[in-house]
């Protein structure tokens, strides 16, 4: 059995034919969410919030070693 949660990942292992095409199955997913301290005064509801002068500090997973942490720095660029 492999599992990534790369994508990326899956298809070069599909490439390398390491694992048996018709065997492959996503079983889970990721999406980005916010997450704010409860009393907070200012609470963004969406990415472009994240812009706001009220917001000083912003983290997320490392883009170099987890998927996530590329997704979130893919959409915080797009921001």
């Amino acid at each position: 059995m492999f599992a990534s949660a790369n994508q990326k990942a899956m298809d070069k292992a599909a490439a390398e034919i390491v694992i048996v095409p018709a065997t492959r199955k996503d079983f889970a997913a990721n999406s980005l969410v916010l997450i704010v301290p409860a009393d907070i005064r200012f609470a963004p509801v969406s990415l472009n919030d994240l812009a706001s002068a009220n917001v000083k500090r912003v983290a997320y997973g490392d883009p170099a070693s987890v998927p996530i942490g590329r997704y979130a720095q893919g959409a915080l660029q797009e921001l």
